[in-house]
């Protein structure tokens, strides 16, 4: 059995991207809005989005660049597998 230790310090070490649709991203902004209140929506949305870390390809999120002498495990699902909860 590892120490507890273990996962702990690997956790920092791991990094999550998404590729695929989920880059597509669509704002939505009120059209009665003023435009201070729309660009304060629009800039929370994309913020958001940008957490989400979608890139449209493998290329797009760097991830060659990344994982130069790392190990790479690539976990592939169709979208439609994976559902708000």
């Amino acid at each position: 059995m590892h120490s507890p230790a273990v996962p702990r310090a690997l956790v920092p070490a791991m990094q999550v991207v998404n590729v695929g649709g989920c880059a597509n991203a669509t704002i939505n902004l009120d059209v009665n809005a003023t435009p201070a209140q729309s660009a304060a929506e629009l800039s929370r949305q994309v913020m958001a989005h940008k957490g989400y870390s979608c890139h449209l390809s493998a290329d797009a999120a760097g991830i060659a660049e990344h994982t130069v002498g790392a190990d790479v495990i690539p976990i592939h699902y169709q979208a439609s597998d994976w559902t708000s909860q």
